[in-house]
């Protein structure tokens, strides 16, 4: 379930608070690093279950956001081979 800072940046970004194709990257990654540290799955299934719920509320916050769609995929791709760099 995510937390507080979580739900704060998708507001923003969904609000235009958060404005720029790099900004909304970069708040959008920060966003998600909140989300793993908050995270209370018990498995490593229902963490990437709850990560990918995360990464689809944040494309939905800009769907026309290129940069945000390549940044979610390459995070989920990283985050399901078991990447380090995540």
């Amino acid at each position: 379930m995510p937390g507080n800072r979580f739900k704060s940046i998708v507001r923003d970004i969904k609000c235009l608070k958060i404005q720029g194709a790099s900004q909304v990257r970069k708040w959008a990654m920060k966003a998600l690093r909140w989300s793993v540290r908050d995270s209370r799955a018990r498995s490593l299934e229902a963490f990437r279950r709850e990560l990918k719920g995360n990464a689809v509320t944040l494309l939905r916050t800009r769907p026309t956001e290129p940069e945000l769609r390549t940044s979610l995929r390459i995070f989920l791709q990283q985050a399901n081979t078991g990447s380090p760099t995540v």
